[in-house]
């Protein structure tokens, strides 16, 4: 009996894993030209998932499933044979493994020798392959096992019922459920409407895999405790409040949540019972519904800031968060469609294709106040912000208004660290803020707090962290191992780039990006999906724009390309007739056109009469062999053969819809968590992730649905450690296991901020209980009057004490600490110091409201939630051709702000093509003039220049003796020049023999004796630091003498030192260091793509302006933790160093003696110098073969003129230390005789200045005390 559909589809779909995972195998030891046969299959294959039996009639549902995986090009045959048991073949995906071993950088030929393949750099070093098949909870509970835990009450009968009516009609995917989502909804609501009311706090944490249904898994409880206290007990007010890391994510779930419950309500409002609503609380959440009424370019850009477009064709605005759930008949039901406002109905969203209206949905604060919703989804910050103000305590309980019974936070295992501990210090306020609601009301019901999680250790005990509820009060719900079962798989393909061929990380990114869009398989015939697309993720903007840009420059796929193609095809010319400036970059390897363009690319006399296009692939091609033929393209509907439609997407984008036609989404942390799309069946993952949760997230992006089969690609540097330890470890990011996640609500500065804003909570609190407004972002002189009258009273700080004592369990010693400390309390130093006594004059002279925080308490409490606590912020405006009054600056911490905006330094963080600050000296100096580009504030502190790195001073040419300390300029705002709108429209344009910059923004023939200069142009900061310990005398627990154990257990540490001082703000220490960063100057180079432009490299200082030409800097001061080690003095004279560390200590008294000589008294480059100083290093090793007597001999060979020396240098560099072609010629360029003899008299007099070990001494003395 033939297969059905669905038996067919779960056996090829498991024969494929079982394919790909005996690849993987054979790629692991490299062999990447891997194939199958079919007798392989039909003898040897078990079914991966092994609870399922093996096929009934095993040789023909066998034959028949590679017919169907060879129909849908999922395997690639390289035989003709029409039975299966013959056929040679791989997978489609180990052909995209082995395409991508053999990568090379192909860019569009200049001239006719660079069409050869010898031309083109290699750009993989290494690539493997693994295949994990996804287990997955089996779905196979129905309403009539899980709704039973609603029998015994009437109320709680009647909603089941209701739950039951709406499941069978209107929400088919509640049908059937998992065994863990039913126990979650057991757990649930146990624990808040179950159990005895007794007013008790409980905790249940859900933990499984991404897209095994957590958000069902609590919100089917959620809504049967909704329905039973709105629409069945008659209480008005926020049930549940929904909590989400990511604005994107909070969004996403309210249009799941959206789609429910618009069928709950349809189902109520038959039996005429009162609708649920949902309120949203995030940066979509307007203040006011009139806010909809207006249409002006000012209203509709404001309002694009929060994610809503105005459509035209409407005539209103979309929302971001919300989709129609489908009209038959109508658009709606074949693709989604955002809902919209009108102006005429600014309350209500209605769907622009079928006109439905949803009004239980609210998404504007005015609306919210006069009726709060029954489910709040919310944002951290946005929680944080309505927590703070008395205009919006109703969300939390009044006499009014019910207290919310739930508080569920998704996406706990990101909460770590510093951020984990904001969140953990936000939801103990959040706790008790309910409390005091439940309280006033004389509510007596359970408070229940969810925390939804990947997998990780101790669940329960982290929850208790991050929550402040006690373990024993908390259940665990996770899936059951015999309760998976195996459909579909993951692959992952890690990619190291090539580190000998000088070539860009970026750019086997961009390549390897190209390849496996292209070739990655398409959705079936007759899918509603019309393309796969692909989610790039990387950890900064400026890497964003990068890869955009390049991207889009590789692809052509500018609308002016796309017509000059179509145009020339149409006039019968043939790819190879075209110029190369229109032919994307994929062509060269898409069969036809790769043989059409370059016909000599293995050489005269080497074309290929292949005509694999028009069948199967052959192995013996030449363009196949050497992966120049991407085979899968030329496959109608199997690939994508267009060029690929690429956009950014960040925070910045959100009124810029993902939509159904983009095929590669490049974003940064915005999208990891909150996206899921069936159509998203690739990610790509650039460089290492900042945490293994955080490629957890991303990676599970991909294939949402069940039974997919999701690519992950990540390409790593082979430059950088933490990228080169994840290549080696792979099985951290492919099978992670969560550990202890780092939390400690016990941070002392974080408790002062949160302390604080829990004493904005209480009197928010208690002047919305008073009539009256209070809010502290935006004070008013009746507001600082009505603060100092209730602080001032002892009785209320008496009961705000006991009030933060019991939010955040603290003992009356760190409770004291946080409060009242003499420099750090929140009410000696933020109350006092901070807030009151600046507030008090400003709005006694003005009666317009302050702003705060980011007027009067930016030194005492970030910006936002969670921006450093320890670092300030900077307004940075990367858009300045943007010259609209209103536009909203970057808020960036200072160290990323300067690093990305330092002179010379071109950065595309801003969204808009690239910005920077040109490297353009005060003339007749060489120090830029800041404010030019910076507004700033002088810091106290100024820099003492002894305390600064010698070879920055004087690369600046300052010299400590004449200028004994420099003023300190902490920037405040940072204005860069545009330098460039796209990737061809470039406005900056250098002389190549002066280096004098130029901005030009017409066409680039219009200026002559200059050079457009290119995106790769960079800088970094020349920069040192200064620190002091926050107490002069540390604590004696944190100061460990010389015999301590850990000193004595390294031989240099016992010998060299005395005390070992430990600096944290751990309460029984409390002893921070004291850092300034001061950056002197920037050292750049800039680079040109045009012929005739080697690069150029400086050095610049800065001064205030023209008029200002004294030297300053730029810096900052921050708090943070640290170690100090103080050596002993004399410790030198009796200590004997190692033969090995008398070698060491040599060659980095060479290596820096020289480098800084080639750097500062001759400006050479600082990496080729570094280079030099190695490859001579070695090659006088190997000369003098370790015998220092010797060293005369080298004086008379080391020349420049000597051809044995160069040859010597050259094999050493590329041999030895692995030096590209590029570095190796950078290296020779800097043999020069007195260069040469000047590593002889410096670093070979400290070689003979040291024969014995015991002569290291001086050298070791200079490293120490220096």
């Amino acid at each position: 009996m033939p297969l059905s559909d669905d038996e067919r589809d779960i056996l090829t779909n498991d024969l494929l894993t079982w394919i790909e995972q005996r690849e993987a195998e054979q790629i692991a030891y490299g062999v990447y030209d891997v194939t199958m046969t079919g007798t392989d299959v039909l003898d040897k294959y078990q079914p991966v998932d092994v609870t399922r039996p093996p096929p009934a009639e095993r040789g023909s549902d066998l034959r028949a499933a590679l017919r169907w995986l060879a129909q849908e090009v999922l395997i690639i045959r390289f035989s003709a044979e029409d039975d299966p048991a013959k056929w040679v073949f791989r997978s489609r995906i180990a052909e995209t493994v082995r395409l991508l071993s053999k990568l090379r950088q192909r860019l569009p030929p200049r001239y006719e020798g660079e069409k050869r393949i010898s031309k083109a750099k290699r750009l993989t070093g290494d690539v493997t392959f693994h295949v994990a098949p996804r287990r997955v909870p089996r779905r196979r509970r129905t309403p009539a096992d899980y709704l039973v835990v609603l029998d015994g009450d009437r109320a709680r009968e009647r909603c089941a019922a209701l739950l039951h009516e709406v499941i069978a009609t209107r929400l088919p995917k509640l049908r059937e459920i998992s065994q863990f989502q039913e126990d979650a909804l057991r757990e649930i609501l146990q624990a808040i409407e179950l159990s005895p009311a007794r007013g008790t706090e409980r905790g249940v944490v859900v933990t499984a895999s991404t897209g095994a249904g957590k958000t069902y898994a609590f919100f089917l409880p959620v809504l049967a405790k909704i329905i039973l206290e709105r629409c069945l007990r008659g209480r008005v007010g926020v049930k549940a409040i929904c909590i989400y890391p990511r604005v994107a994510l909070s969004e996403n779930q309210l249009s799941d949540f959206v789609d429910a419950t618009f069928h709950v309500n349809q189902v109520l409002k038959v039996h005429d019972l009162p609708q649920i609503t949902i309120g949203i609380e995030s940066g979509a959440a307007v203040y006011q519904r009139s806010d909809f009424q207006r249409s002006d370019t000012e209203s509709r850009d404001r309002l694009a800031g929060r994610g809503w477009r105005y459509d035209e064709d409407f005539g209103g605005y979309l929302a971001p968060f919300a989709y129609c759930v489908g009209t038959p008949d109508h658009a709606c039901d074949q693709a989604r469609q955002q809902l919209g406002v009108r102006p005429d109905d600014p309350r209500t969203l209605v769907c622009p294709a079928c006109d439905t209206p949803y009004p239980f949905i609210q998404f504007a604060r005015d609306v919210m106040a006069e009726a709060p919703p029954d489910l709040l989804v919310a944002t951290t910050e946005s929680l944080n912000n309505r927590l703070i103000s008395s205009e919006y305590q109703h969300l939390f309980g009044t006499s009014d208004f019910c207290a919310p019974s739930v508080v569920m936070l998704d996406e706990i295992h990101l909460q770590t660290s510093t951020a984990g501990t904001q969140v953990a210090l936000l939801l103990r306020r959040l706790l008790a803020r309910v409390r005091l609601g439940k309280q006033e009301r004389g509510d007596s019901a359970n408070l229940a707090f969810v925390g939804l999680s990947a997998t990780i250790a101790g669940p329960r005990a982290f929850l208790s962290e991050l929550s402040g509820i006690p373990a024993q009060n908390i259940r665990e719900v996770q899936p059951h191992e015999d309760d998976l079962e195996v459909i579909g798989a993951e692959r992952y393909i890690f990619v190291r780039a090539e580190d000998s061929e000088d070539t860009a990380v970026i750019s086997t990114l961009i390549q390897t990006a190209m390849c496996v869009l292209h070739t990655m398989p398409q959705p079936p015939a007759g899918s509603q999906l019309g393309r796969y697309r692909t989610f790039g993720f990387v950890q900064s903007l400026d890497v964003v724009g990068r890869w955009l840009y390049q991207m889009q420059d590789a692809e052509k796929a500018q609308s002016y390309f796309i017509t000059e193609r179509r145009d020339r095809r149409t006039r019968g010319q043939s790819a190879a007739q075209w110029p190369v400036r229109i032919i994307p970059l994929y062509w060269y390897r898409f069969p036809p056109f790769n043989r059409q363009l370059f016909p000599n690319l293995f050489g005269a006399g080497h074309a290929s009469s292949c005509d694999c296009d028009r069948g199967m692939p052959n192995r013996d091609c030449p363009y196949f062999a050497a992966g120049e033929c991407w085979w899968a393209l030329s496959q109608p509907g199997k690939a994508r053969r267009e060029p690929l439609n690429i956009r950014r997407k960040s925070g910045a984008d959100r009124d810029k819809p993902i939509e159904p036609d983009d095929d590669l989404i490049i974003t940064t942390s915005a999208l990891e968590v909150g996206y899921d799309d069936e159509a998203l069946m690739c990610v790509i993952q650039y460089t290492a992730p900042s945490n293994v949760a955080s490629f957890v997230q991303r990676k599970g992006r991909g294939g949402r649905k069940v039974g997919t089969r999701p690519i992950v690609v990540t390409v790593l540097s082979p430059y950088k450690s933490t990228d080169l330890f994840l290549f080696r470890n792979q099985h951290l990011l492919t099978d992670p296991t969560f550990r202890k996640l780092p939390l400690n609500a016990q941070n002392r500065y974080l408790q002062r901020i949160h302390g604080f804003y829990a004493l904005c909570d209480w009197l928010a609190y208690r002047a919305n209980g008073a009539g009256r407004s209070l809010n502290i972002d935006y004070l008013s002189a009746p507001d600082l009057a009505y603060l100092m009258g209730q602080t001032a009273d002892a009785e209320v700080l008496l009961a705000f004490k006991d009030y933060l004592r019991r939010a955040f369990a603290m003992d009356n010693d760190a409770l004291s600490r946080v409060l009242t400390e003499e420099s750090q309390g929140l009410l000696t130093d933020i109350l006092a110091s901070g807030l009151v006594q600046q507030a008090y004059p400003k709005l006694a002279t003005s009666r317009q409201p302050i702003r705060t925080r980011r007027e009067l308490l930016r030194r005492h409490l970030p910006q936002n939630l969670f921006s450093d606590i320890n670092l300030p912020e900077v307004q940075v405006d990367y858009r300045p051709q943007d010259r609209r009054e209103n536009k909203r600056l970057n808020s960036e911490s200072i160290s990323l702000a300067m690093s990305e905006t330092i002179p010379g330094n071109v950065t595309f963080r801003g969204g808009l093509g690239a910005a920077w600050v040109p490297p353009q000296p005060v003339p007749g100096t060489d120090l830029v003039a800041l404010d030019a580009h910076y507004t700033y504030e002088e810091l106290h502190d100024r820099a003492k220049t002894s305390s600064l790195p010698g070879r920055t001073l004087r690369l600046l040419g300052i010299r400590p003796q004449q200028l004994r300390e420099l003023t300190v300029l902490r920037p405040q705002t940072i204005t860069p020049a545009q330098f460039s709108e796209d990737h061809e429209r470039i406005y900056w344009y250098a002389d190549p023999e002066s280096g004098a910059l130029r901005e030009h923004r017409g066409l680039p023939g219009e200026v002559q004796e200059v050079k457009r200069l290119a995106h790769s142009s960079s800088a970094f900061a020349l920069s040192g630091v200064t620190f002091r310990a926050e107490r002069a005398r540390p604590p004696r627990d944190y100061s460990l003498a010389g015999g301590h154990p850990a000193i004595v257990a390294d031989p240099i540490g016992q010998a060299l030192v005395e005390r070992m001082v430990l600096h944290s703000d751990e309460p029984a220490n409390m002893n921070l260091l004291q850092v300034q960063r001061v950056i002197l100057g920037s050292q750049y180079t800039l680079k040109s793509r045009e012929k005739g432009f080697e690069e150029i490299g400086g050095v610049l200082g800065f001064c205030r302006n023209e008029a200002t030409q004294a030297p300053v800097a730029l810096g900052f001061e921050m708090q943070t933790e640290g170690l100090v080690l103080d050596v002993r003095p004399g410790a030198l004279e009796g200590f004997t160093p190692s033969v090995g560390l008398s070698r060491r200590l040599r060659a980095s008294a060479i290596t820096h003696r020289f480098i800084t000589e080639l750097t500062v008294e001759h400006g050479e480059s600082y990496f080729p110098a570094v280079n030099l100083a190695h490859v001579l290093l070695t090659v006088a090793d190997r000369r003098i073969q370790g015998d220092i007597e010797r060293i005369g001999e080298l004086r008379g060979w080391l020349s420049a003129d000597n051809p044995a020396v160069i040859s010597e240098v050259a094999a050493v560099a590329e041999h030895v230390h692995g030096l590209s072609t590029k570095n190796g010629e950078a290296v020779k360029q800097l043999l020069k005789d007195e260069y040469l003899q000047r590593f002889l008299d410096s670093g070979i007099g400290v070689m003979r200045a040291t024969v014995a070990p015991a002569d290291t001494k001086a050298l070791l003395r200079v490293f120490v005390y220096r």
